[in-house]
C-alpha cells in the first residue's frame, strides 16, 4: 500500500472549513501504444473543526469507556462469585470462559483508548487534564487487563487440578484474589473518568460563555461605533432591531454565567471526596465569580446595551471577560494542584519504600550469615519491625491519597507484607524453616521493589504532565505575544507610508507604551520560567526579542515610523513564531518525533521531562539559522549595512549557543554530532544558495 502525509498546517484552515481529498492514478498498461486513462478516486471530506469540539468528541468516546467500565465491574463481580462456588472441574472450566471474555472486553476499552491516545499525538493536543486522564486511564485497563488474564490462568490450573487437592484451592485463591484486582481496576477506571467528566464539563461551560461574550462583546463595540451619540430612540429600526438582539444575547449571557456558578457550588461539594483537588478548584472558581458580581455585571450590560450606552456597556463586558478568564484558569489549575499533592505524597511514599528495601536487605544478609537453623533464632523481631514499617508506610499512603492513583503501590506494599508475615511465621517454627523464610524474605524484597518502580512510574508521569502545562502556558504566551506583536506592526505600517508630520508623529508615540509593555511582558516571563534561561537557545532568542522591542518602542517614542521599526517589529514578530512553532509537539514519523521529553540538554536532569526539551531547542535553532540566512539575503540585496551587522551579530550568537546546546546533548546522546551551526550557517557576507529555505509562517 501506498501511504502519503498530507500537511494542512499551512493552508490557513479554520473550524468550519472542509477539506476534499481525491487521488488521481494510473497503471503501467500500455499496448500497441495504447495506455489506459488515469482515474480519479471518489472525494474524501476532512472536516476541521476546533479544539474544543475536539476535547469534547474525546470526552465522548470514554464516556463510552466508562460505561463499559462499568458493565465490566458489575459482571466482574459475578464472575468472581462464579469462580468461589465453583466446584468441580466443569464449573471451574466456565468460570474460566466467562473470565475470558471478560478479558476480551478489557482488551476491547484499552484498544478504544490507544486510539484516542494516537488521535491526540497526532492533533498536538495540550490539554494537560485530559492527556493525565488518559494515562491514568491507560495504566488501570493495563493493571485490569493483566489481573483479569491472571485470573482466567489460574482457574484452567484449577480446572486441571485433582478434586479436593490443596493445588485446587491454592489455583482457586489466586484466581480470585486476581478477580478482585480486576474488579477495582475496572470501578476505579468508572470513577476516574467520571471524575474527569465533572471536571471537564464545568470547564467547557466557561470556555462556551467566555467565547459567547467576546463575540457579544465585538459586536456592541462595532454597533456602537454607528450609533455613538445618539439616545436609543432616535436609532433607525434596524438598529433599534440589532442592539435588543445583543441585550437579549447579553441577558442569556447572564443566566447561563448565573447557571454556571450554581453548578460549580453544587459540584464542588460532590467532589470534596472523590476529587478534593478539582473541589477546591471549582470553590475558588465560584468564589471569584461571585465576588466579582459577575451574573449582575453582565446583567447590567445587557440594560445599558438596551439604552444603547454602549461605552458602559463595554466597560461591563470587559470586566466580565477577565473575570471568566481567571475561572477558567482557576479551573484548568485543578489537574496541575492534583499532580503537586501526588507527587509530594510518592515523593515522602518512595523514600519509605527505599528505607524499606535497605532494611529488607539487611534482613536477608543477617539471614545468609546463620546457615544453621538454632542460629537464627531472634531474627523474627527484625522482620516483625520491618513489617509493621510496612504496613504503616502504607497505612499512611492510603490515607494520603485523595486521588486513589496509588492503588498498585499500595496493593504491593500490601503483598511484600503478606510475605514478611510468612517469613515471621517461619523464624518462629520448630525447627526454623530455613528455606522457606529465605524463600518468603525475597519474595517481599521483590515485592518492594516493584512497588518503588510503580511509584517512580506514577511520579514520572506527573511530572510529565506538569512539564506539558507549563509548555501549553508558554506557548500561550508566546501566541499571545505574537498578536500583539502583529497588531502593532499593522498600526506601524500606515505611518511608515507617509510623509512624518505632527499627526504621524504622535500617532507612532501613541504605540511606544504597548510596544515597550509587550517587551517587558516578555522580559518577565524569561524571569519567572526558569527552563527559559536554563536552554540556551530559547534564552538567546528572548535576548532578540528584547533587543528588537526596546529598538522598536525607542524608534516609535522618538515618533519615528521608519522601515527600521517596521523591519524591527517584523523580526520581532518571526522570532516568536519560531518559538511557537519549535514547541509544538510533532507527529509520528516526523523529522523531530523522537525523545521529546527525555535526555538532557536545555536545563534539566537525565530522563526528567521538560518544559522546553532538546528537541524544541534543535527546532528553534535551526528556525534562527533560516532566519539568519533571510537577514544575510535582504542584506546583500539592499546593501543594508545595519542589517548586515544584524545578521553577523546573530550568526555569532547562533555558533555559540549551537555550541553550547552540542555541548549539553554529547553525554545523551554518545557518537551523535548534531549539525554544528558554524558549518552551514552563511556569514553576513556569505553565499546562502545551498542552505534550505527558511521556515516561514504560523501554523
Amino acid at each position: 500500500a501506498m501511504t502519503a502525509v498530507l500537511e494542512l498546517g499551512g493552508l490557513d484552515l479554520k473550524p468550519g472549513d472542509e477539506v476534499l481529498l481525491s487521488v488521481l492514478a494510473s497503471d503501467t498498461f500500455e499496448h500497441a501504444g495504447q495506455v489506459h486513462e488515469p482515474v480519479r478516486s471518489p472525494a474524501r471530506k476532512l472536516a476541521i473543526i476546533s479544539t474544543e469540539e475536539f476535547v469534547a468528541q474525546a470526552w465522548g468516546e470514554l464516556e463510552q469507556v466508562r460505561q463499559g467500565a462499568m458493565r465490566i465491574e458489575e459482571d466482574q463481580a459475578q464472575a468472581l462469585d462464579q469462580a468461589r462456588r465453583a466446584d468441580g472441574a466443569a464449573e471451574l472450566a466456565q468460570a474460566q470462559q466467562a473470565q475470558g471474555v471478560l478479558s476480551e472486553r478489557a482488551a476491547r476499552e484499552r484498544e478504544a483508548v490507544a486510539r484516542l491516545e494516537a488521535r491526540v499525538r497526532e492533533n498536538r493536543l495540550t490539554d494537560a487534564e485530559l492527556r493525565g486522564v488518559l494515562d491514568e486511564a491507560a495504566r488501570l485497563l493495563d493493571a485490569g487487563g493483566r489481573a483479569s488474564n491472571q485470573a482466567g490462568e489460574a482457574l484452567g490450573r484449577a480446572a486441571e487440578a485433582e478434586d479436593g487437592s490443596p493445588q485446587r484451592r491454592a489455583q482457586q485463591e489466586e484466581a480470585t484474589r486476581a478477580q478482585e484486582e480486576a474488579r477495582e481496576a475496572a470501578g476505579d477506571l468508572a470513577e476516574l473518568l467520571n471524575r474527569g467528566q465533572d471536571t471537564w464539563a464545568m470547564r467547557r461551560a466557561l470556555a462556551r460563555l467566555l467565547e459567547e461574550q467576546r463575540r457579544i462583546r465585538d459586536e456592541t463595540r462595532e454597533l456602537g461605533q454607528r450609533t455613538a451619540g445618539q439616545s436609543a430612540q432616535d436609532l433607525q429600526p434596524a438598529e433599534r432591531q440589532a442592539l435588543e438582539q445583543l441585550a437579549q444575547d447579553q441577558a442569556a449571557a447572564a443566566a447561563e454565567a448565573r447557571e454556571a456558578l450554581d453548578t460549580m457550588n453544587r459540584r464542588q461539594e460532590q467532589l470534596q471526596e472523590r476529587d478534593p483537588a478539582a473541589a477546591r478548584a471549582a470553590q475558588q472558581a465560584a468564589r471569584r465569580g461571585e465576588q466579582d458580581r459577575l451574573p449582575q455585571r453582565l446583567e447590567e450590560a445587557a440594560e445599558q446595551v438596551r439604552q444603547n450606552q454602549t461605552s458602559s456597556a463595554g466597560a461591563q463586558q470587559d470586566r466580565a471577560i477577565k473575570t471568566l478568564e481567571e475561572m477558567l484558569e482557576d479551573m484548568e489549575g485543578a489537574a496541575g494542584a492534583r499532580d503537586e499533592a501526588l507527587r509530594r505524597l510518592l515523593a515522602d511514599l518512595m523514600d519509605s519504600i527505599r528505607a524499606l528495601i535497605d532494611d529488607q536487605e539487611a534482613q536477608l544478609a543477617a539471614l545468609a550469615a546463620r546457615p544453621e537453623p538454632e542460629s537464627a533464632r531472634g531474627l523474627d523481631a527484625g522482620m516483625i519491625r520491618l513489617n509493621q514499617n510496612t504496613l504503616a508506610a502504607a497505612d499512611q499512603a492510603r490515607q494520603e491519597d485523595q486521588s486513589g492513583e496509588l492503588g498498585p503501590v499500595l496493593e504491593l506494599l500490601g503483598q511484600a507484607a503478606e510475605a514478611q508475615a510468612g517469613a515471621v511465621t517461619s523464624l518462629r517454627a520448630q525447627p526454623i524453616d530455613l528455606d522457606r523464610t529465605r524463600q518468603q524474605e525475597e519474595l517481599s524484597l521483590a515485592r518492594l521493589k516493584r512497588a518503588l518502580e510503580e511509584a517512580e512510574k506514577l511520579d514520572q508521569d506527573a511530572a510529565e504532565r506538569e512539564a506539558a502545562r507549563k509548555t501549553a502556558e508558554l506557548k500561550k504566551a508566546y501566541r499571545e505575544a505574537l498578536a500583539e506583536q502583529v497588531a502593532l506592526q499593522e498600526q506601524t505600517v500606515p505611518l511608515a507610508g507617509e510623509e512624518p508630520s505632527r499627526r504621524t508623529r504622535a500617532q507612532a508615540r501613541s504605540l511606544a507604551p504597548r510596544q515597550e509593555s509587550l517587551r517587558q511582558t516578555l522580559a518577565r516571563l524569561r524571569e519567572e520560567t526558569e527552563e527559559l534561561s536554563e536552554a540556551v537557545v530559547f534564552d538567546l532568542a528572548h535576548d532578540l526579542l528584547d533587543e528588537l522591542m526596546a529598538g522598536a518602542a525607542a524608534a516609535l517614542g522618538r515618533g519615528e515610523a521608519g522601515p527600521s521599526v517596521l523591519r524591527d517589529q517584523d523580526s520581532a514578530a518571526g522570532v516568536l513564531r519560531s518559538l511557537i512553532e519549535s514547541l509544538e509537539r510533532d507527529r509520528p514519523g516526523d523529522e523531530f518525533d523522537e525523545n521529546e521529553q527525555g535526555g538532557g540538554g536545555g536545563g534539566g536532569q537525565p530522563g526528567k521531562p521538560q518544559v522546553v526539551p532538546p528537541v524544541a531547542q534543535l527546532k528553534l535553532l535551526r528556525a534562527m539559522q533560516a532566519r539568519a540566512m533571510e537577514l544575510t539575503r535582504r542584506a546583500d540585496e539592499s546593501g543594508d549595512a545595519a542589517l548586515a551587522g544584524q545578521a553577523a551579530a546573530l550568526q555569532r550568537a547562533l555558533a555559540e549557543r549551537g555550541q553550547s546546546l552540542l555541548e549539553s546533548l554529547a553525554p545523551e546522546r554518545p557518537g551523535e554530532e548534531p549539525e554544528a551551526p558554524q558549518d552551514d550557517a552563511p556569514d553576513a557576507d556569505g553565499d546562502a544558495e545551498d542552505q534550505p529555505s527558511p521556515e516561514g509562517g504560523e501554523e
